[in-house]
C-alpha cells in the first residue's frame, strides 16, 4: 500500500469544465439562477446543485460549496469551509485517497464519509461511499462481520486524559522476528480519549516493558495514576509493581480468562492487527515494525463513535494536519478566522465526555470524605454559570456572616446621613467564619446581648442596582443529587 498521488488543482478545474452537470452550474452562477426546471428530464445531481446554488461559489477557478457551522446557543459562526465540487470522473480517485491510502488504513463507512466531507462535496455522497467500502476486496478479506459479535463491553470510568492507561502485548506474526529483531507489539491506550500508541518490543520482560512505558509514554504525556493490565507475568512481576509504586501508580489486573475486563486494550489490539493486515502484503509481513507509526497516526485521527471526537481532537484540542489537508497546488490550507474564535475547544470536549460517564460517590461518606470526593478548586467562573444554567443540584457547605454588634450611635447617624442610592465610602466586610468553627459559650458564662437603646437602622445604604444577596445561615443542606464540584458561599 502506498500513498496515492494528491489531486492537482489544474486537473480538478479541467475536469469541472468538462463535466456536463458542473457546466450548467457554472452557467447559472454567471447568468443567474433559473426559476423553474424540468425535473423529469434532468439528472438528480443537477437538481441538488440548483437547490443549493446560493451556497456555491467560484474560488480560484474551482467550483466550491460553502459549509458553515453555527453555534446553537450564541448563533455565531464557528467554522466556515469551502468544499470542492467533485466531478464524476474524479469520484473514484477521491474515494481511493480517503479509504485505501496509507494515511487512512481502510476505515469504515462512517469514518470514510467524515474524512471526505471535510474537503469535498457531491450529491448523495453517503450512498456512493457505502457502496465503495462494501465492495472493497481488502476489507472483505481482513475484517470480520459484526452480526455475530457479543453485546458492547462496559466502560472504565475516568475523568481526564492520561489519568488511566491500558496496556497489553500483541503477537503480530507467527513467522518469527523481524529483520530488526522485534517479535511483539506493546499497545498503550488512554482510557479517556482512546489515544493509541503501538511500540515494537523484542521480549515480554518487565524491564523492557517499563523502559518503553517510561521513555515513550510518560516522558511525553506524564505519569499515569492507574494502569490497567491483564495477568501476564510481565505486568504482575515484583519488579513491575515496585516501579509503579515508586511513581505512585496503581496497577489494576483484569479477571483471569476474561478479556472483557481489559476491553480497552483488547479493542486497541484488534484495531492495530486489522490496520496491519490491510496494509502489509505477504512479502512485507516481516516488516510490520516499520509501519507501526503510520498505524498509530491513522487510528488516532479517526473519530470515535462513543465520544464523537477523534483522540487527537481530545488530547491536542484540534485535528492534526495531514497531506490530505493540502490545497491542490501543494500549499497548506489557510484556516478561517471563525475556526479560532471559540473559547477553548478542549474545555468543551472535556465537559461533554464527563457527562457521558456517571459520577460515583459512596453512600456512607462523612463530611470530611465528601469534601475530598466532590470539592475541587474552580478557577473558571464560567463553570459556575454553566452549572446554575443547567440546574445542577450541588451539596454546599455554607458559612455564616458574624456581624459586629458594637455599633455606636455616631456611626449609625453617619450612615443615615448618606445620600440614598449611593455608596460614599468603603465599608469593611465582616469576617467570614464557618458555622462549624464557631465556639459556643458555656451555659453558665452565657451573657445575653442587649439590643441598642435607640432602634436605629444600622444596615449600610446599598445601591438599588446591586441589591443584597440573601444567604442561608444553615451549616449544611442536603440536596438529592451531588454535583461534580462544590461551591462555598461567603
Amino acid at each position: 500500500m502506498e500513498i496515492s498521488e494528491l489531486l492537482d488543482k489544474q486537473k480538478i478545474v479541467s475536469e469541472q469544465i468538462r463535466d456536463p452537470v458542473l457546466i450548467e452550474v457554472r452557467r447559472w452562477l454567471s447568468e443567474g439562477k433559473p426559476k423553474k426546471l424540468q425535473r423529469l428530464r434532468l439528472p438528480a445531481d443537477m437538481l441538488t446543485y440548483w437547490k443549493h446554488l446560493h451556497l456555491i461559489t467560484e474560488k480560484d477557478g474551482m467550483l466550491c460549496k460553502k459549509w458553515i457551522k453555527h453555534n446553537k446557543e450564541t448563533k455565531e459562526i464557528e467554522i466556515q469551509r469551502f468544499l470542492v465540487l467533485v466531478p464524476e470522473s474524479l469520484k473514484v480517485t477521491v474515494l481511493d485517497q480517503h479509504h485505501s491510502s496509507l494515511l487512512t488504513m481502510h476505515p469504515g463507512i462512517d469514518n470514510t464519509c467524515e474524512l471526505i466531507r471535510q474537503r469535498y462535496y457531491w450529491p448523495r455522497m453517503r450512498d456512493e461511499v457505502e457502496l465503495y467500502v462494501k465492495s472493497c476486496i481488502t476489507c472483505g478479506e481482513c475484517k470480520q462481520p459484526h452480526h455475530y459479535l457479543r453485546a458492547p463491553l462496559r466502560h472504565v470510568i475516568t475523568y481526564e486524559p492520561m489519568h488511566t492507561i491500558s496496556i497489553d502485548h500483541i503477537v503480530p506474526s507467527k513467522e518469527g522476528a523481524t529483520k530488526r529483531g522485534f517479535r511483539l507489539i506493546l499497545s498503550i491506550t488512554d482510557v479517556f480519549s482512546g489515544y493509541v500508541m503501538a511500540l515494537p518490543c523484542k521480549t515480554r520482560k518487565s524491564e523492557e516493558t517499563i523502559r518503553l512505558i517510561l521513555h515513550k509514554w510518560c516522558l511525553r504525556f506524564g505519569y499515569p495514576a492507574e494502569i490497567l493490565a491483564d495477568n501476564d507475568t510481565s505486568f504482575s512481576s515484583e519488579y513491575f509493581n515496585e516501579v509503579c509504586s515508586y511513581f505512585k501508580t496503581k496497577v489494576t489486573h483484569g479477571v483471569p480468562y476474561k478479556c472483557s475486563s481489559t476491553s480497552k486494550a483488547e479493542n486497541s489490539n484488534k484495531r492495530i492487527n486489522k490496520a496491519l493486515r490491510v496494509t502489509l502484503s505477504d512479502k512485507q509481513i516481516l516488516d510490520w515494525d516499520l509501519y507501526l507509526n503510520f498505524v498509530s497516526f491513522a487510528l488516532n485521527a479517526i473519530r470515535s463513535r462513543h465520544t464523537g471526537f477523534s483522540p487527537n481532537k481530545i488530547i491536542f484540542g484540534k485535528n492534526l494536519r495531514t497531506p490530505l489537508d493540502l490545497e491542490m497546488d501543494g500549499s497548506p490550507l489557510e484556516l478561517d478566522k471563525f475556526a479560532s474564535k471559540k473559547k477553548t475547544s478542549a474545555y468543551l470536549i472535556y465537559r461533554t465526555i464527563r457527562d457521558i460517564a456517571p459520577v460515583f460517590i459512596p453512600s456512607s461518606a462523612d463530611s470530611t470524605n465528601v469534601d475530598k470526593i466532590i470539592t475541587t478548586d474552580r478557577t473558571d467562573p464560567d463553570e459556575d454559570e454553566d452549572d446554575e444554567r443547567q440546574g445542577v443540584e450541588i451539596e454546599v457547605e455554607c458559612t455564616a456572616h458574624i456581624p459586629s454588634v458594637d455599633t455606636t450611635v455616631a456611626e449609625t447617624q453617619q450612615q443615615n446621613n448618606r445620600i440614598p442610592g449611593m455608596v460614599t465610602d468603603t465599608i469593611a466586610q465582616p469576617e467570614v467564619v464557618p458555622v462549624n468553627d464557631i465556639q459556643q459559650p458555656e451555659e453558665e458564662a452565657a451573657v445575653p446581648i442587649t439590643p441598642p437603646i435607640d432602634p436605629v437602622d444600622t444596615s449600610p445604604t446599598i445601591s438599588r442596582r446591586n441589591p443584597p444577596r440573601q444567604r442561608k445561615a444553615t451549616s449544611f443542606f442536603n440536596i438529592t443529587r451531588l454535583g461534580r464540584r462544590s461551591k462555598t458561599y461567603n
